[in-house]
């Protein structure tokens, strides 16, 4: 079994914020459908490849689908057959990621990117302990965008983007 694992901090400099940008930087993964439907060493059950069929996505040990990459500790990519642990539909392979957990300190953060065609996101954490033995974190990303492409048809700006992903813990 082949593993490989980008940690909190190499997300960060490598400015990884959507699954296609780190799959595509891992030997031996394609991503023929972005970052929907890829594969591990050449093995993908659909004949279309309009489906990962052989491998799946997992966050926090629950099975999934990730849009948006957010408040990560670390991912995880499992390379060949991971019945044992995951169960069918990881022949090829597993995408693991796990979340940052609650921290015993108040505090938090908040990340703000601005780039091209008006692209801006924002994404942050913040940590609330509520007793010694209880403690809640909520993380946010958004991410709004404009198209940067023209229908020629009708003169109306394609693949922009308006997104949005929280969550509690």
């Amino acid at each position: 079994m082949n593993i490989s694992v980008i940690t909190d901090v190499d997300i960060q400099e490598r400015g990884i914020s959507t699954p296609e940008d780190f799959l595509r930087s891992l030997a031996g993964v394609t991503t023929p459908g972005g970052s929907r439907y890829f594969s591990f060493r050449g093995l993908n059950t659909s004949s279309a490849q309009r489906s990962s069929g052989t491998t799946s996505t997992y966050v926090d040990e629950v099975p999934g689908e990730v849009m948006n990459i957010f408040d990560i500790e670390r991912i995880e990519v499992l390379r060949g057959p991971q019945g044992t642990l995951f169960g069918s539909g990881t022949t090829g392979g597993a995408v693991q990621l796990i979340t940052k957990r609650p921290d015993a300190v108040f505090g938090g953060n908040v990340k703000v990117d601005m780039a091209d065609y008006d692209s801006r996101r924002l994404s942050g954490a913040i940590n609330v302990p509520l007793s010694d033995n209880l403690r809640s974190r909520f993380a946010f990303a958004s991410l709004k965008r404009d198209g940067f492409v023209t229908n020629n048809y009708d003169g109306e700006m394609l693949d922009d983007r308006n997104t949005m992903a929280g969550r509690a813990s």
